[in-house]
């Protein structure tokens, strides 16, 4: 498995193949070893598109494996999970989030790090970045309120509802909560680095990626934002929204 677990990471970094391909490899060849090395019929067999044959192979010949043995040993050294979606600690709703059919579905692997491995009784509360102090009062009992009557809490971690949302859950007696990354390295917002560790003790971050990528504007692509939004809602039973504009990342979410 440590040695199959290269080509999940490598499939994920450029997510060209959809997961039902992926997963049929899978099932068929009992590793996706087989997938990363198969030829242009074997691929076409599976129903790929030339185009994205093309593109697949183009990414293979830039991409070194090697870079995913190092990053095993990272994971290693922090404590950091790999549940691939084949795992029976993967969370079930998620893959549900959509079909499978398509490449915006559910990952292919999370990396998690914490205690909590049980995705049940989950329910997301979310909302604004700047809000105000109803807002900020509001999600902090939101997410105790729901911790002390035993769901655990998801939210992002961002500053503003996700933060209120993640401490109103650590506050009840045996609160769990899992925060949602874009990226599990470097924690962003840096203020709640020390948040982050107080989750992985009663609950658990997850994230589809290891590490952060910057434009060369140095800004965060809104994409990844987007992209993990689609996680916290789908691993949750329902989405409770604390307090949002009429436009923005919330009601994308919702």
């Amino acid at each position: 498995m440590m040695e199959d677990i290269i080509y999940w990471l490598a499939l994920q970094q450029k997510r060209l193949l959809p997961t039902n391909v992926v997963l049929r490899f899978f099932n068929e060849y009992g590793t996706l070893e087989r997938l990363w090395y198969a030829n242009n019929y074997d691929l076409l067999k599976f129903g790929l598109s030339e185009q994205t044959i093309r593109l697949f192979f183009k990414f293979k010949k830039e991409t070194r494996l090697q870079n995913f043995e190092n990053l095993l040993e990272t994971l290693k050294e922090r404590n950091i999970r790999l549940i691939r979606y084949v795992d029976k600690e993967y969370p079930p709703l998620l893959k549900e989030l959509t079909s499978i059919e398509t490449i915006d579905g559910p990952p292919l692997v999370l990396f998690h790090k914490g205690v909590l491995l049980d995705f049940s009784k989950t329910i997301a509360v979310v909302g604004t970045r700047v809000c105000s102090l109803f807002g900020h009062t509001m999600a902090r009992r939101l997410g105790r309120y729901f911790a002390r009557n035993g769901y655990t809490v998801v939210s992002g971690l961002a500053r503003g509802v996700d933060t209120e949302a993640h401490c109103g859950a650590l506050e009840a007696p045996k609160g769990k909560t899992v925060a949602v990354l874009a990226w599990m390295s470097p924690i962003y917002p840096p203020e709640n680095i020390e948040l982050s560790k107080d989750i992985e003790r009663k609950g658990a971050i997850i994230s589809e990626q290891y590490s952060r990528s910057i434009s060369k504007f140095k800004r965060f692509s809104p994409g990844k934002f987007v992209a993990r939004n689609r996680i916290t809602s789908g691993i949750s039973y329902c989405v409770v929204v604390v307090e949002t504009g009429e436009t923005g990342g919330t009601v994308h979410q919702v």
